[in-house]
């Protein structure tokens, strides 16, 4: 066994019998005859104190150990007194899913010194759309709620949580805004109040999860649950130790799993059930809860609405007032080309080697042309001396004039990086934020795609 291996042994076997907040002698007897069984050393029970129970969790997961064998080691010093509390049943339930493999799903640990997430709350996550599962959460809610509040948990789904807001009266809603931050103008509280209605779990877990606590390195992320399973005390500063299971099938049979794992573990008479009651005059001010409103209140952090004005050749960025300026209209009509592009996943100028793939690719190379000209046109442009986008000379100025003028409001604009034009692994450009923001202006401003002048574009 490797150093690091008993270290992590040694950590989480500490912390299983620290964790009833009772020294049973059983316990520790047991604990040194695995500390002399597993050879570890003083150094070791010492170093062990640098680590966090989920550090120690992935460190074992990772290594050649025999992952049963170490799952049963576990669960039998949990077991000596004949008695596992419902904090013994959640590591337990974080060592199950970590260490046991399951084609449906794949646990891991994860830790954290501040974390918007509560005692007793599992989150669904996920960084893009995904159709079928949420379809199933959707159509077997009532089942996947039962099964959570019966461990004592409360089912945090934020499709879920948007009704909520949605039940709110409008007004009401903009008066929170306001009474949460008076600093906002009135365009700015009912923008807030619209983006949290229509708040969707890929921009909770971008603006939230991934880009503000950070809790997630990833920013490719599978649907996944995450819950909190304890604390680990490190070197004197706290830490929230979570399991983050990505599943690859049914949330249905995660939840039930995950159920009957824990009810297995719980040696507990009774589990405090979870009644969370919402109404149409008034919403939860606390954990998750809080920090959406917090999040989308505060004025140091408006997503701004993109606004289209080809009639003034001006992209606006509306909430924070100012405009991406300074840039050429070839750079203008570039950024809303990409911009129009990742509505179906993005641009990739990089022509494949296929012949078959090749000639799909020139005719898509045709279309994009045209429906760039006629955007360039749209900002005054003549339409005969377009700008060959396609050639690396002249297209790569501009992208890198269009990032480095977003760039340059990084101060007013929350997730300025959403704005700007990537270049993802797969080599398509793309811009990644939320389609719902952006707007067009016309007589009023309106959303993009409720243009018939812009539809005809997008549609060539």
């Amino acid at each position: 066994m490797k150093r690091i291996e008993r270290i992590s042994m040694a950590r989480v076997l500490s912390d299983l019998v620290k964790s009833d907040f009772v020294l049973d002698q059983r316990e520790i007897d047991l604990f040194f005859r695995y500390v002399e069984l597993f050879n570890i050393h003083l150094n070791d029970l010492k170093d062990a104190k640098c680590l966090s129970f989920a550090e120690a969790v992935n460190y074992l997961r990772s290594s050649l150990l025999d992952r049963r064998m170490l799952f049963d080691v576990f669960r039998q010093i949990t077991d000596i007194d004949k008695h596992c509390n419902s904090r013994e049943a959640l590591l337990l339930l974080a060592l199950d899913f970590s260490l046991i493999e399951n084609e449906n799903y794949k646990g891991y640990m994860i830790s954290m010194m501040d974390s918007p997430i509560q005692d007793e709350q599992i989150v669904f996550l996920e960084s893009e759309y995904d159709k079928m599962i949420n379809a199933e959460i959707e159509n077997n809610y009532l089942y996947i709620e039962k099964m959570t509040r019966l461990m004592g948990f409360e089912m945090i789904y934020i499709p879920k949580i948007t009704e909520t807001y949605s039940m709110l009266d409008t007004s009401f809603l903009e008066r929170i805004i306001h009474f949460i931050n008076p600093d906002l103008t009135n365009e700015q509280i009912q923008h807030t109040s619209e983006v949290i209605m229509k708040l969707k779990t890929k921009s909770f877990f971008n603006d939230l999860i991934y880009k503000k606590f950070k809790m997630i390195m990833n920013q490719d992320l599978p649907p996944c649950l995450l819950l909190k399973v304890g604390n680990s005390s490190v070197n004197g500063k706290s830490y929230s130790d979570f399991l983050l299971i990505e599943m690859y099938g049914s949330a249905s049979n995660a939840i039930t799993d995950m159920y009957q794992k824990y009810v297995s573990f719980n040696h507990s008479d009774y589990t405090f059930v979870k009644n969370i009651h919402y109404t149409s005059s008034a919403i939860l001010y606390s954990g998750i809860f809080k920090q959406i409103i917090d999040l989308y209140t505060s004025k140091d952090s408006i997503k701004s609405r993109i606004v289209i004005d080809t009639n003034k050749c001006r992209i606006r960025l509306e909430d924070i007032q100012k405009s991406i300026e300074s840039i050429p209209r070839a750079a203008k009509a570039l950024y809303v080309f990409v911009l129009m592009e990742s509505i179906t996943g993005g641009v990739n100028f990089n022509a494949p080697e296929n012949k078959t793939q090749l000639r799909l690719f020139n005719q898509r190379v045709n279309r994009q042309k045209q429906k760039y000209a006629a955007i360039y046109r749209l900002f005054n442009g003549n339409i005969e001396h377009t700008p060959d986008i396609e050639d690396p000379v002249i297209r790569n100025p501009l992208l890198s004039k269009i990032n480095r003028c977003i760039l340059a409001l990084a101060h007013d604009l929350t997730n300025v990086e959403e704005y700007q034009i990537h270049r993802k692994e797969n080599g398509c450009y793309s811009i990644d934020i939320d389609k719902g923001y952006v707007f067009c202006s016309e007589k009023t401003i309106i959303p993009w795609m409720q243009s018939n002048k812009w539809r005809n574009i997008f549609s060539i």
